[in-house]
């Protein structure tokens, strides 16, 4: 519903929502885990590097203060975070053509390695889950994951 109101009410291309998945996606690479998409500040996040899109790559873009009432965050906090993104981005918003070709074939591909930087924890190889059992009132089984193995 969040994306549909500001798709709404913005009327922005696509592509503009594309090159802010771009940016997100850039954010998680250069951050590293220290970049975190959480429940609570994702919207931030997608409302800044969507305006930075609209302004980099659209003919079309609002003001601050309007995308800030789209996003549901005060225009000050929307220009604080609209410097830090650009910052961390090292003000390189143009994309090159391969980034949203491998952005939109990973779309469709939830398992493709482009997201695995988006992923907030270290990268583990193939291994074999050990069993876990669990202890309750003195009753203790085996998790599901312990029940796979077997």
């Amino acid at each position: 519903a969040y994306l549909v109101r500001i798709r709404r009410y913005t009327r922005f291309d696509d592509m503009c929502f594309l090159v802010a998945l771009a940016y997100l996606g850039r954010l998680s690479e250069m951050a590293g885990p220290s970049f975190c998409l959480t429940y609570n500040n994702v919207h931030r996040l997608f409302i800044t590097a969507l305006v930075l899109a609209s302004k980099s790559a659209d003919d079309i873009f609002h003001a601050n203060h309007f995308m800030a009432q789209c996003g549901g965050i005060s225009l000050l906090e929307l220009n604080a975070l609209e410097i830090e993104m650009c910052k961390w981005l090292t003000f390189r918003l143009v994309l090159e053509p391969e980034d949203l070709r491998d952005l939109i074939s990973a779309i469709s591909d939830c398992a493709s390695p482009y997201w695995a930087s988006w992923l907030n924890v270290p990268h583990v190889p193939n291994v074999t889950p050990r069993p876990i059992s669990c202890t309750n009132h003195g009753l203790t089984y085996a998790s599901p994951a312990a029940a796979a193995v077997r």
